[in-house]
């Protein structure tokens, strides 16, 4: 039974070229999501007061040696990951 041969380069190039990566201007579309500085100036407020309430729950909750309920610890998670895209959008649209 003979082993059929495998050129490893061949396999290399096409996993190369399978996962190209394209340059994208991320800053120009950014700035679609939320096109106005009113309605940035919003969501950044809206988040700011989110953030605030959720952590400071939770701190409340760790503070007096409470377990917190899970829909607080869920949002929590939910703000905690929110901050990278808000952070974007607002690097994005800021003055250069």
């Amino acid at each position: 039974m003979s082993v059929p041969f495998i050129d490893e380069s061949e396999l290399v190039d096409e996993r190369v070229s399978m996962f190209e990566v394209k340059s994208v201007d991320a800053a120009a579309h950014l700035g679609a999501i939320i096109p106005t500085a009113k309605g940035r100036k919003w969501a950044y407020a809206i988040y700011a007061g989110v953030s605030l309430l959720v952590t400071n729950a939770l701190i409340g909750f760790s503070a007096a040696a409470i377990d917190a309920p899970t829909w607080l610890v869920v949002a929590s998670a939910i703000v905690a990951n929110l901050a990278a895209p808000f952070s974007a959008l607002a690097i994005a649209n800021a003055k250069s």
